[in-house]
């Protein structure tokens, strides 16, 4: 059997000093870090991609219903 270890690391301070901490609305494991206090998740998700946006924004100003927009 081959296993695999994997250090975390806080992502403000470097220090693998961290401990489970809950999940957050998407879902995903949340970790606080016992020397700078700082918590969060350490792959956090961001949001759409720039061409999704500019989309958006076009489909906004040429007043596209919101339901429209949602298709998209």
């Amino acid at each position: 059997m081959i296993q695999t270890i994997i250090t975390y690391s806080c992502p403000k301070c470097g220090s693998p000093d961290l401990v489970k901490n809950g999940r957050d609305y998407k879902g995903d494991q949340k970790y606080h870090c016992k020397t700078c206090e700082g918590c969060g998740t350490l792959n956090a998700r961001r949001g759409h991609a720039e061409p999704t946006r500019q989309q958006v924004k076009r489909a906004l100003l040429e007043r596209v219903s919101l339901r429209a927009i949602e298709r998209l």
